[in-house]
């Protein structure tokens, strides 16, 4: 998201036992470690097993992810029949054929799929736009709240008494978005970001040029005029997101 900044932070922490080198009455004397016994050798039988049977697993959901059905008994009989060494009794020709048939079924399952997806995504768009409008109707009905403009509406939370940011300006926030239903997606916590006005996503840019610095504000952008349809991956399209805002400075 272009005005969120993740941070992945994994920290491990060891116990450390510090040794001074020098033998006391309550240090044991130091002792030899037995050598460490060699691991044991897989037994052969028995992963030749897992991996058989992971080599039916993979292949039969590799299949089904195809949105092909397999036919158990047919595929048993070509099983047997190579356990047994025999030659395949089909033609080139015929294989050719058959793969050929399998291609073009996996691509028109993967365009059923693929249209079937778009429909969801684009009902479940129309949905939170609809619900973002709802939102945003009773929220513009608060004596305190502003319309920036159509879909973007501000509470001033603290008031500000310094300048107003360009869109060519940089400035430092602290900021925190949330959901409608007050679910938290992201927020700085106490770690400004600095940032462009410009690189924010459209809604968030046009809120911070109405904004003075040292205001706080909280903002709500309807779902067109945030990501739209083509929100980062994971994030629901047309989605309304609230937001408060602290302008905590213009950076030169």
């Amino acid at each position: 998201m272009h005005f969120i900044r993740f941070f992945a932070v994994a920290l491990v922490c060891l116990p450390a036992t510090i040794l001074s080198g020098q033998e006391t009455e309550t240090t044991p004397p130091a002792t030899e470690k037995p050598a460490a016994e060699a691991p044991a050798a897989p037994d052969e039988k028995s992963t030749m097993q897992k991996a058989s049977f992971l080599l039916g697993y993979n292949f039969i959901k590799n299949l089904q992810s195809n949105g092909l059905e397999v036919d158990q008994e047919s595929l048993m009989k070509g099983i047997q029949l190579a356990m047994k060494g025999e030659e395949m009794p089909m033609a080139a020709e015929e294989i050719d054929s058959v793969m050929q048939a399998v291609q073009a079924m996996v691509q028109k399952k993967q365009i059923e799929m693929q249209k079937k997806q778009m429909e969801m995504q684009a009902k479940l768009a129309e949905d939170n736009l609809a619900e973002g409008q709802a939102y945003i109707e009773k929220y513009a009905a608060q004596a305190d709240a502003k319309m920036l403009e159509d879909g973007i509406h501000k509470k001033v939370m603290k008031a500000g008494e310094g300048a107003v940011p360009t869109k060519t300006d940089k400035v430092k926030i602290n900021y925190k978005g949330t959901f409608t239903d007050g679910t938290v997606f992201d927020e700085s916590k106490g770690e400004p970001l600095v940032l462009g006005v410009s690189n924010f996503v459209g809604g968030f840019s046009t809120a911070l040029q109405n904004m003075k610095v040292g205001e706080k504000a909280q903002v709500v952008i309807r779902g067109d005029k945030a990501y739209g349809m083509n929100p980062p991956p994971g994030f629901p399209p047309n989605k309304t997101l609230v937001f408060e805002i602290d302008l905590l400075e213009i950076v030169k």
